[in-house]
């Protein structure tokens, strides 16, 4: 039951359409945010063309791999790019797991991590969502 609670509640904080500006290029932004909870890396992709609503993906990487390493081997900018959505990696640092996994068997680390995860979704928003689209 805990499991299915939590595919819930990350399937509710994702599935909200984003609206941002639409750009020349297709951008991968890196930044980070810190919190209560620490500080996480991540890596957003903007397609140039964007669905009216499009949709964010979420992608967890597998240890020993960050967002760049994940997003070549996955493929999913370029998926991205054909159907206009937009794609947020964050990362997991070695300070949470030698290896860089995402502790997904401790349901408190990955209730941070899902809230850290949010939290950077809403950062970015708010730096880029307010303007109007193109």
């Amino acid at each position: 039951m805990r499991k299915l609670r939590f595919i819930l509640a990350v399937m509710f904080l994702f599935a909200m359409p984003v609206n941002l500006v639409a750009a020349e290029n297709d951008a991968a932004v890196r930044g980070s945010f810190t919190n209560e909870d620490g500080t996480r890396p991540y890596e957003f992709f903007i397609p140039v063309k964007i669905n009216k609503k499009a949709p964010l993906v979420v992608m967890l990487h597998g240890c020993t791999q960050n967002a760049q390493d994940f997003a070549a081997g996955t493929e999913m900018n370029q998926l991205a790019k054909k159907h206009g959505f937009f794609v947020l990696y964050p990362e997991q640092s070695a300070d949470y797991n030698a290896n860089k996994c995402w502790n997904w068997f401790e349901e408190i680390s990955m209730l941070s991590a899902i809230n850290s995860i949010y939290l950077v979704y809403s950062a970015f928003l708010n730096s880029f969502g307010n303007e109007k689209k193109a």
